[in-house]
């Protein structure tokens, strides 16, 4: 009868430390489902919240660069430049606006047609992707990429824009 209850305890035992172990397996296993989740709840949150930064940087570029050609003063450097050639001073005030001043902004273009006339820092020979687009993509001839903020075009044509600059993001 000892041999028999020793025998039934000892299978009671080897049973409850089976269960104990397939629990702890269970209960790991749910923890880091949870901690997963709550992972990718983070990483979802993070996500949304660098989409609207980005959203509102973008929005806020555009709205600076597009009030730039209405301004009198702008209007008549723009036709000074025009009427001779030369765009020194158009320069200088664009360098001086607050568009130049954006943290994001890491030089200036002015283009016509689709094309870069002017740029404190990209070549002029680069190619503009969607040169319609407020926000077009340009292609140097050494195969590097950027994105551009562009104004609305001007009475003259000329669009007037940023670079924005990735590594201030």
């Amino acid at each position: 009868m000892k041999n028999g209850k020793t025998k039934f305890l000892i299978g009671i035992a080897v049973f409850c430390i089976i269960a104990a172990c397939l629990l702890s397996v269970l209960v790991a296993r749910n923890q880091i489902s949870v901690i997963n989740n709550e992972q990718a709840e983070a990483l979802h949150n993070l996500t949304h919240s660098v989409d609207s930064n980005l959203s509102l940087m973008g929005r806020g570029l555009l709205n600076e660069i597009n009030a730039l050609p209405s301004g009198r003063a702008f209007k008549r450097l723009e036709r000074s430049w025009q009427e001779t050639g030369n765009p020194d001073e158009m320069f200088l005030s664009l360098l001086d606006s607050a568009v130049a001043a954006n943290p994001i902004t890491s030089s200036l273009v002015v283009l016509e047609n689709g094309k870069i006339i002017l740029s404190t820092d990209i070549p002029e020979s680069s190619k503009i992707l969607n040169p319609d687009d407020p926000i077009v993509c340009y292609k140097t001839k050494r195969g590097d990429y950027g994105l551009i903020a562009l104004s609305d075009p001007t009475s003259s044509g000329l669009r007037y824009g940023a670079v924005i600059d990735f590594n201030e993001l």
